[in-house]
């Protein structure tokens, strides 16, 4: 028999296997390069770790302040790129891996870390606000304590800022934002400059403070290293201290010849008693530098910066802090005039107007001014005010809030107020009238401190900017209404004892019923528990009625009778 041809290969087209292989290839490079650099990230922390262990020497025992809290994490430290040494020692035929000091080591691992967060898209500076939050919620709640150095600098800085304020010789300098306004004090011939910057800033002294000294450090003033005269950065963390830091910069003059300039400081806050809040970033002669000059002579100048933040009268809901940037520079040497009277009102200008626009809440505070005060935290007792970010929504499998139902206002959301589950109802101003709102804050002074057995206490509300809600306790079982629609038919819930409601107590006791549970319950207090509401509804209405003036609920209805965990009935929903 004749024999089978053989089968043709299949044939493929040499453009669709280049494509397919330039994918391949691309592909595998790509999850190489995030595989090396989250490694390399790994390696250099445990690295650096090491290094920021404490010693002795490190810093001396009485610069060293403390906080009664735990140490936070060190952060990333600006360093210059580590391309170049890397490759100067493969010429020089080292091994490219050898030991780097503690700054090659800090160098290597900033540039892995952009590296990773490139490769991830992470944007640098939610990393920064959230570092800056935490600093805020610091700043407002953690009792800090001050060595008698730093004890000192804060008074120092205290008269400087004083002595900047009274300066009659100050001469006021053109600004390019209206808001900030500048002075400047500069003899002809001398190396000192003096200047003072003024702005309003939109938001509370806690988080203005946070920003600056955050800031020093931030992953977005990183870039600005090479630009705008700015040579290097880098700061240097004391153990256990969330107040105080030092941190080294070093610029270069805008004139050709000069040496650059090299600044050697430490950033130190402290909050006053009246809520005044100094931050110092001024000269130290502590041992905690160890860079070396990056290249060239380099001059060691003279620097007293201090930043005043001041709380203000809010504009509707929208804190304002006056904050006030006095900085006195003794650059060293013989500069001439024309690069003082420049580099000093672009410092403060830059500075300023940053502050300034990261919290510009503009369009809001307009909107405020339009509702004529309507929606004012001045209507509002002190003691129940509760900041936003001192509330943690709880989520579900989803990330989504958990929502406990609708309001008139608003979502019921799930939330934790320093450790006490409460339940948080949205007040949205957009679906609020302005006689609504009026009656609203009316009502909400009449009840924000009322207490009894029979009356949803309101924990405490959120009101600024851009959130708005009130905070009560949790009743996890709901309104009354849907309690009986959902355990009715279990005939355990009735006025008094009956034949038919003892059988059915009867029936559910012989079933197995996890102990705690609503049903539970029901089975223990269900018999005449109608009766036991009806009456702790009357006694919650006569201690509102028995008020001076009375307080009348003119909505008392089984929607706004909530059931807490014990099966207690509690009014609430005043007016709504």
């Amino acid at each position: 028999s004749p024999t089978p041809a053989p089968t043709p290969a299949p044939t493929h087209s040499p453009t669709a296997k280049k494509s397919s292989e330039t994918t391949l290839f691309a592909t595998i490079g790509a999850a190489g390069i995030l595989f090396i650099s989250s490694i390399l990230v790994y390696r250099y922390c445990n690295k650096l770790k090491k290094m920021e262990e404490p010693t002795s020497a490190a810093v001396a025992p009485e610069q060293q302040g403390t906080s009664k809290v735990s140490p936070k994490p060190i952060s990333w430290d600006s360093a210059q790129s580590s391309g170049a040494k890397s490759a100067a020692n493969e010429e020089n035929g080292e091994d490219a891996d050898m030991v780097y000091t503690k700054e090659d080591q800090v160098s290597r691992l900033g540039f892995a870390h952009d590296t990773t967060l490139e490769a991830l898209r992470i944007d640098p500076s939610l990393l920064d606000k959230a570092a800056m939050m935490q600093q805020a919620n610091i700043i407002k709640n953690e009792e800090q304590i001050y060595t008698p150095g730093e004890k000192k600098e804060i008074r120092e800085a205290k008269e400087f800022y004083q002595s900047c304020k009274d300066n009659k010789d100050a001469k006021k300098v053109k600004s390019k934002d209206k808001r900030v306004d500048m002075k400047l004090v500069h003899n002809d011939g001398e190396s000192l400059v003096t200047a003072v910057a003024t702005t309003l800033v939109d938001t509370c002294v806690e988080e203005c403070a946070a920003f600056v000294y955050t800031d020093l450090d931030s992953l977005e003033e990183r870039k600005n290293i090479g630009k705008d005269n700015l040579v290097d950065f880098y700061v240097t963390r004391i153990p256990n201290n969330n107040h105080s830091m030092y941190f080294y910069s070093m610029w270069k003059l805008p004139i050709r010849g000069f040496h650059q300039r090299e600044l050697k400081t430490k950033a130190t806050w402290r909050k006053e008693e009246n809520g005044t809040i100094i931050l110092s970033i001024s000269d130290t002669k502590d041992d905690a530098f160890t860079r070396k000059e990056v290249s060239g002579d380099t001059v060691t100048a003279s620097s007293q910066t201090v930043w005043h933040f001041e709380s203000k009268d809010p504009i509707g809901d929208v804190p304002q802090t006056l904050a006030t940037l006095t900085t006195q520079v003794d650059f060293k040497g013989h500069v001439p005039g024309i690069v003082m009277n420049r580099a000093a009102p672009k410092f403060l200008f830059k500075n300023a107007s940053k502050l300034r626009n990261r919290f510009d809440m503009s369009k809001e505070i307009e909107a405020a001014k339009k509702t004529k005060g309507a929606i004012s935290r001045k209507n509002i007792d002190p003691s129940l005010l509760v900041e936003r970010f001192e509330l943690d929504f709880e989520k579900d499998s989803n990330g989504q809030y958990i929502s406990l139902g609708r309001g008139a206002f608003g979502n019921v959301l799930l939330a934790d107020y320093l450790g006490t589950r409460c339940a948080y109802k949205e007040m949205l101003p957009s679906k609020m009238d302005e006689v609504s709102l009026a009656r609203f804050f009316d009502e909400l002074r009449l009840i924000g401190k009322l207490r009894h057995p029979n009356i949803a206490q309101c924990l405490g509300v959120v009101w600024d900017a851009t959130d708005h809600g009130i905070m009560f306790e949790l009743c996890k079982n709901g309104g009354l209404d849907d309690f009986l629609k959902e355990y009715a038919k279990h005939g355990l819930i009735s006025w008094g004892k009956t034949e038919a409601v003892l059988e059915a107590h009867a029936a559910m006791a012989n079933k197995l019923v996890s102990k705690g549970t609503v049903l539970s319950l029901l089975v223990e207090k269900g018999i005449s528990l109608k009766t036991i509401w009806g009456l702790e509804i009357a006694k919650g209405c006569a201690f509102l009625h028995g008020k001076r003036p009375p307080i009348i609920h003119r909505d008392l209805k089984g929607a706004n009778v909530l059931i807490a965990n014990d099966l207690s009935a509690k009014i609430t929903d005043f007016g709504e």
